[in-house]
This record gives C-alpha cells, structure tokens and sequence, in this order.
C-alpha cells in the first residue's frame, strides 16, 4: 500500500517538472513614488524555474549599455582590430 502512493506521488510529482512552461518575457514601464520610469522584466536563471522581475531606469540601461560597448572595443582593440563607428576607432 505505501510502495503503490509513494510511485503514484513520485510519477506525480516527474511529471508536474515535465510540464513547466518557461515564463514568458514581457516587458512593462513602472512608475516608482520618486516618478522615475523604470522598465520591468522577468528573468529565468538558467536551469532554475524561479522567475525574478527585474527593474531598471533609463539611466541604469544607458550606463549598462556604455560598459558592454568599452568592454566591446577594449576586446577589439585587444584583438588589433577596429570597430567602425567606435570613439577609438580612427575614421
């Protein structure tokens, strides 16, 4: 009897894993009590099923930006190329 509700539970419980969807990405703008517009998104670490919102400002988007594109041309400049339309890249 205990053998036969713990298969049942453990096929259960496989089969509740198996049919997790991934969350959807939707992106949405917030507006916070200082009245600064954030723009919201859920985030999925790979391998986990726990979906985290994820809010930034215009100003924290712009400065992530900025720190891809010196991580970017430093990589080029590293590499002895040159990444038209970069600052360091003469014209």
């Amino acid at each position: 009897m205990f053998k036969t509700r713990f298969l049942r539970l453990a096929a259960l419980g496989i089969l509740a894993g198996c049919t997790a969807q991934p969350a959807k990405n939707h992106s949405t703008d917030t507006v916070n009590a200082g009245r600064t517009v954030a723009q919201c998104h859920a985030e999925q670490t790979t391998g986990s099923l726990i979906v985290h919102t994820v809010c930034t400002t215009k100003a924290e988007q712009d400065a992530q930006r900025g720190d891809v594109n010196d991580v970017r041309d430093a990589t080029v400049r590293q590499a002895g190329g040159c990444n038209p339309g970069s600052p360091h890249c003469p014209q």
